[in-house]
């Protein structure tokens, strides 16, 4: 359990579960797998790989504001990336700078919260409920199933591409706003 401390990088590797609270210094954390809670912190930068399973709670991400904040986000190399097999959940937290994106066959369930932007690509899965989500970019497929699922919530752009796979032949958009 890491707590009222002062770090700039966070590595988790194997099975280990660690729990992360009230942290607000902008850290970095690296899950290649194992478990991760995050409470009540400030996060600069999240990358999921393999069965890596995180929950972020009551967290935000860096506010940056003025003009040209949207450009600086989406260049900028702070955000959540997800790849492989790994399960992300988000709830009541505030993520207005970065971009989030799912790769593989990620999973992320979103609650209660404000995001700038969810991109999805290749057979990775979001359900967003009770949401804001700014900017959605689907260029996902999902065998099992609907690639975006959005309940109860909001967002201002969706954007979605048509792509298909030789072993992939279905896309699959619900939305529900």
């Amino acid at each position: 359990m890491i707590s009222n401390r002062s770090y700039k990088y966070i590595e988790i590797v194997g099975d280990a579960k660690v729990i992360i609270e009230d942290l607000h210094n902008l850290f970095s954390i690296i899950i290649n797998s194992g478990n991760l809670t995050v409470n009540n912190c400030t996060i600069e930068l999240l990358q999921m790989r393999n069965n890596a399973i995180a929950y972020l709670e009551n967290c935000s991400f860096p506010d940056i504001e003025g003009f040209g904040s949207m450009l600086f986000s989406m260049l900028s190399t702070q955000g959540i990336t997800c790849y492989d097999n790994s399960h992300l959940y988000i709830n009541n937290s505030i993520i207005s700078s970065g971009i989030m994106k799912l790769f593989n066959v990620a999973e992320t369930t979103i609650t209660n919260s404000e995001i700038l932007a969810v991109f999805l690509f290749q057979e990775s899965r979001v359900i967003i409920s009770y949401s804001e989500v700014r900017i959605i970019r689907v260029t996902a497929s999902s065998s099992m199933g609907y690639a975006l699922n959005i309940l109860h919530s909001s967002t201002e752009y969706l954007l979605t591409n048509f792509w298909k796979n030789h072993s992939i032949s279905s896309w699959s958009l619900l939305v529900l706003i």
